[in-house]
Formats: structure tokens, sequence, C-alpha cells
């Protein structure tokens, strides 16, 4: 839907209405309980059905994750948005901006096996930062029962598996309100930059003087051509032969 609304957005900002910081903070508001909604439901759902640790201060946590999760995702689709010039282009970068963060987002590639050119999407992967953030907020402080032999007792081996023996859920919390934080500057700037331009509309009082003006460069140009015309007639004149002379076959 944004991209189309920027046409209408530009219009007004032509007409001098209002800044892009209001609009830009007052869609972000608007469209606030869309953004957290989804996450919030699918997380209070899906928590007692995997049957994940049951106390609450981790039940709460998880969805808080989500919750910024979710605000990050959508300043990323902001800022795809405001860069797209259609809706089209938009929905089709959107989505393999995504898979390339679903990629690099610790499940499949853990952080030490990424060449060192592609170590900077990860950092800011909102998939990658969620994952190991949720995985913290599960595993850290837990003692497995275990029968028999095993190299996996505690949930901070789990973590340690994971490559997130440095991470924890206020620097996971930290990074993606940085991510989230980027992507909304990153669409201000966008839209600033990319504003559109459109003739200023004139009062009534202007109007007519503009057309004032239009109609006297039209009798002007009018009394020129007649002008030129005339001295063509005269031209001609001059070079026709006289009416009295005969001529001879």
């Amino acid at each position: 839907v944004f991209p189309p609304e920027k046409n209408v957005v530009d219009r007004e900002r032509a007409r001098h209405s209002y800044h892009v910081l209001p609009y830009l903070l007052g869609k972000i508001v608007a469209e606030l309980p869309a953004v957290l909604a989804p996450p919030l439901i699918f997380g209070s759902i899906l928590y007692p059905l995997a049957g994940l640790e049951g106390s609450v201060g981790r039940f709460a946590r998880f969805l808080s994750v989500l919750a910024v999760e979710g605000m990050a995702s959508g300043a990323i689709g902001l800022a795809i948005g405001s860069l797209a010039p259609t809706a089209e282009i938009a929905l089709s970068v959107g989505p393999s901006i995504m898979l390339v963060f679903i990629l690099f987002g610790g499940y499949y590639v853990t952080d030490s096996s990424v060449p060192i050119v592609l170590r900077w999407i990860p950092r800011v992967s909102v998939i990658r930062w969620s994952y190991k953030t949720l995985a913290v907020n599960q595993f850290q402080g837990i003692e497995f029962i275990t029968e028999g032999p095993t190299d996996t007792a505690t949930g901070e081996q789990v973590i340690q598996r994971l490559g997130s023996a440095d991470d924890s859920y206020a620097s996971g919390l930290v990074e993606l309100a940085r991510i989230t934080s980027f992507f909304y500057v990153l669409s201000y700037w966008i839209l600033n930059k990319r504003k559109q331009a459109f003739q200023e509309l004139l009062e009534d009082e202007d109007v007519e003087a503009v057309n004032l003006k239009l109609n006297n460069g039209q009798v002007e140009e009018l009394e020129e051509k007649v002008a030129e015309v005339g001295a063509l007639d005269a031209k001609n004149e001059k070079l026709a032969p006289p009416a009295d002379i005969e001529y001879s076959a």
C-alpha cells in the first residue's frame, strides 16, 4: 500500500500541508497495532503447544522479542516501500531480503562458517538476533534430565553450540532496536530525498494574472503575424509587373 500512498503524500507536501517527519511518525503509530498483534497472538498460542519453559518471566520475554522483531521487520518493509517506485517491486524485493536474513539467521549457517566478506549480513539480520535471543531466553539456567551418557546436560551447552555463548537477552533486544531505528531513519531519509516536484497551486488572483499574461502574449503574437503578412504582401506588389504591359505571343 505504501508506494501508491507516496504520490498523495508528495502532492500534499508540495502544498506545504505537512513535513515528512509528522507523516512518518503518524504512519508508524497507526500501523503499530497491526504490526504487534500477529506475533503476540502467534507466540501466545505457540508457546504452550511447543512445551517451552513455563515460567511467566520467560514467556513475557519471549513475547517481547517477537514484538520487537515485528517492529524491526515493519521498519525494513517501510524502507523498501520508500525506495520502490511501485508496490509490485516492493513485494518482490521484500521477500528476497527476508530470505537472505533467514539463511544467515544462525539455524542453517553458524557465524563461524560465514565468509568474512559476508559477515555483515548476520549483523543486520532480524532473524539472527531474534533466534539467538529466544534461544538464550529458553535455555539459559536450565538443566536437562538425562539417561545415560550425554555431552549436553545444561542449557548453557546448547547456547554454546549455537554460537550464542556471548549473547544475552538484553543485548539481543538492543541489537533489534538498533536495526529498527536504522531502517526508520533510512525511510525518513529516502522519503525526504526522493520527493516528486509539483507545480505550486496558484491563488485566484494569480490565476487571473496568468490568464491575462497569456492573452496579452497571444495578442502580441497575432500582431506580429499580421505584420509579417503585410510585409510579404508589400514585397509581392513590388515584384508584380505593371498591369498595362501587353505580352505578344
